[in-house]
């Protein structure tokens, strides 16, 4: 969900690396210059978090072969100083509570031409967590940066996270669904990716771990307006098809399009399948989800099945209309009848490398995605955690020679497509 957008901060520095170059560097002279600015306007105080000013330090030592106003576009607001000179920490403070006179309470906004991000990020009510680091620069110049946790600038009062939270609610509440909740991990990611586009407001979608739903608009859009835009596509969406109406468009890339696409249904429908053979069972891995439902929303244009060829074993279905993945993983293990355990391999001219990566006893962790594509296909990916498929081995056991297990050249198969990979070395038994 990435209509809220911080607005631009930007601000100034002094020092070597982390050790204060100037009597008001510290982390008390900071907290007293923001609580200052703060009192003044019946604001309560902020604290210094040593999380965050680690995160600052760590940034401000990237810069000091350059000293450029660059934002980090992480996880916390920020403001930034610089000087071609030493410049002291709460005179870096001063810089941004100056802006002070350009900024309209009122109307939430600047004056025409002038800056005044910094002040109000400063004095920003909800934002009670600093850490401030300071560099001397290789030029001679100083680099200060102030991160503030959480951050500030929203855009608009409708732009809050409970403002998010409640406009989903409302609209999940309307058909019989859960709440949602906010995550601060997730909050992270999208403002990152949001800071990303600030100087082109391009509609991309990141292809990241998470479902994302974008927004734009040529003026000011709140984040409450956004979340309406995206459940007015409620009158183009046909329930017993889970399908749009044609020519219209579904947002949401992730969302499960079919009752059995759920983390559970898959783990449920491999260990079935594993069980059967008195191999143990597999558990859902978020970071190997991620991994595959990054991998899915890349092929939302084409739906081709081509594999990805990544660190994980891989099998990949696909479907040119709805598609479960139950039935994406009994097309796999439908391939058991083509599989000859005793010579480990498959029937003349038949594929069975799906049914033995889903019965590969040492891929214990599995993550799935799937994606409606633009041609109204089906594409899934389940991979696994560590790769079957090695040549020369059983779905169940390794080969032995001389008490060793040797692994000195094995080949990786994906969906019928082997990957050659060199281990020079051998375990004792």
């Amino acid at each position: 969900m990435l209509s809220k957008i911080l607005l631009p901060l930007i601000c100034l520095t002094s020092v070597t690396l982390i050790i204060p170059l100037h009597a008001q560097d510290s982390p008390q002279d900071y907290v007293n210059s923001h609580n200052t600015a703060r009192a003044a306007v019946g604001i309560g105080p902020v604290t210094w978090d040593n999380t965050v000013a680690v995160y600052a330090r760590n940034y401000a030592n990237q810069h000091i072969g350059d000293c450029r106003l660059v934002h980090s576009a992480g996880p916390y607001g920020g403001n930034l100083a610089g000087s071609s000179g030493n410049l002291s920490g709460t005179a870096a403070v001063k810089l941004w509570v100056d802006e002070k006179v350009f900024y309209d309470n009122i109307s939430s906004s600047g004056a025409a031409g002038k800056v005044c991000g910094h002040y109000t990020q400063v004095v920003w009510r909800n934002s009670v967590r600093i850490g401030i680091a300071k560099v001397k620069c290789n030029n001679g110049g100083t680099f200060i940066t102030c991160n503030y946790e959480p951050p500030g600038n929203y855009l608009q009062d409708s732009d809050s996270p409970q403002d998010y939270v409640n406009a989903h609610n409302t609209a999940r509440a309307a058909v019989g669904v859960g709440l949602v909740t906010w995550d601060n991990t997730v909050e992270a990611y999208a403002r990152n990716y949001a800071n990303q586009h600030i100087g082109d407001c391009r509609l991309v979608h990141s292809a990241g771990p998470y479902g994302e739903n974008l927004a734009w608009s040529s003026g000011d859009l709140s984040g409450i307006d956004a979340v309406k835009l995206w459940v007015d596509e409620k009158a183009f969406y046909d329930y017993n098809s889970s399908s749009c109406v044609a020519r219209k468009n579904l947002c949401t890339l992730t969302i499960p399009l079919h009752a059995q696409d759920s983390p559970k249904d898959y783990v449920n429908a491999h260990n079935t399948a594993r069980a059967a053979v008195g191999v143990g069972p597999v558990t859902w891995d978020n970071t190997v989800a991620a991994y595959a439902r990054n991998y899915a929303n890349q092929h939302m244009g084409d739906c081709r099945l081509v594999h990805s060829a990544g660190p994980y074993g891989e099998n990949l279905a696909w479907s040119s209309s709805d598609l479960s993945g139950i039935d994406a993983v009994k097309l796999w293990v439908d391939e058991k009848a083509f599989y000859d355990y005793n010579s480990s391999s498959c029937a003349a001219g038949k594929v069975c490398g799906h049914y033995t990566q889903v019965v590969w006893r040492n891929s214990v962790r599995i993550g799935c995605a799937k994606g409606k594509c633009n041609n109204g296909g089906t594409f899934i990916t389940c991979n696994y955690d560590p790769p079957g498929n090695i040549v020369g081995q059983r779905p169940g056991n390794y080969l032995q020679s001389s008490g060793f297990f040797f692994l000195p050249e094995k080949f990786c198969f994906y969906h019928g497509r082997a990957r050659k990979e060199f281990s020079n070395f051998s375990i004792n038994s």
